[in-house]
């Protein structure tokens, strides 16, 4: 082998030693007490930068910065009967959209009195899900025109959170938008402190007749649209 091949292989065996000295002086040096020190500096930096986006990113989706409310939803696999909840009814329409070859609706709705975690448990659902997410409260979405410009990104965006199902004064603009979501194939998820026999009486009767038939189906197909919460407090919780 002549010199023109030899030197460029040499350069190269010395260039890999002299990374493979500088990373055994690195590794050297993160066991000393210094580098221990820095590296719990650069993960704790690496945790709050990361925190600091999640917060971020929650409140762009509109999820109250209340701190139980956010503790839950940017937990990354909370516990509990209504976060199972929300993953069957997530599930149960990407089966259904699997074996049916399209987009297929669902909607859940959590009842239960207050501080039982329903709220908790829809924003993280709304954190975590894949594509774009809102959270909303029902008196905000009441208020809207249908002409309007949120009243159309809320009616088609991929998932939509009603949170205070009730409260709001004019329950047919909720059936109605509620309608419009379920024609468009998408996933709604909702809270209430309502009873079901309370809801079934305000949002069913008139135009909601519709609405009740739909999720009537929805339940002979295998997802019953009511969860109620049984824990006490769920917020209350560590």
């Amino acid at each position: 082998m002549d010199d023109d091949h030899v030197d460029p292989i040499c350069d190269a065996l010395e260039s890999v030693e002299a990374m493979q000295r500088a990373f055994e002086r690195i590794r050297a040096w993160q066991q000393t007490p210094e580098g221990v020190r820095a590296r719990a500096r650069f993960e704790r930096d690496r945790l709050a930068r990361q925190q600091a986006e999640r917060e971020e990113f929650a409140a762009l989706r509109g999820i109250p910065a209340d701190h139980e409310i956010r503790r839950f939803a940017l937990e990354e696999h909370p516990e509990g009967e209504l976060f199972d909840a929300i993953r069957e009814a997530i599930a149960w329409q990407r089966q259904e959209q699997e074996r049916q070859g399209g987009r297929v609706p669902a909607m859940r709705v959590l009842v239960g009195p207050p501080g039982t975690g329903k709220s908790c448990a829809i924003a993280w659902a709304c954190s975590t899900w894949p594509k774009r997410a809102l959270y909303r409260t029902a008196d905000s979405l009441a208020s809207l025109k249908k002409q309007h410009s949120e009243w159309r990104d809320v009616a088609h965006v991929s998932l939509l959170v009603v949170d205070e199902l009730g409260i709001e004064p004019y329950p047919d603009v909720l059936v109605e938008l509620l309608l419009a979501r379920w024609t468009s194939g998408l996933l709604t998820l909702c809270a209430s402190n309502l009873s079901v026999s309370e809801f079934v009486a305000r949002y069913f009767a008139r135009a909601g007749e519709r609405l009740a038939d739909r999720l009537t189906q929805q339940k002979s197909r295998g997802l019953r649209t009511f969860v109620k919460a049984t824990r006490s407090s769920y917020r209350s919780s560590e």
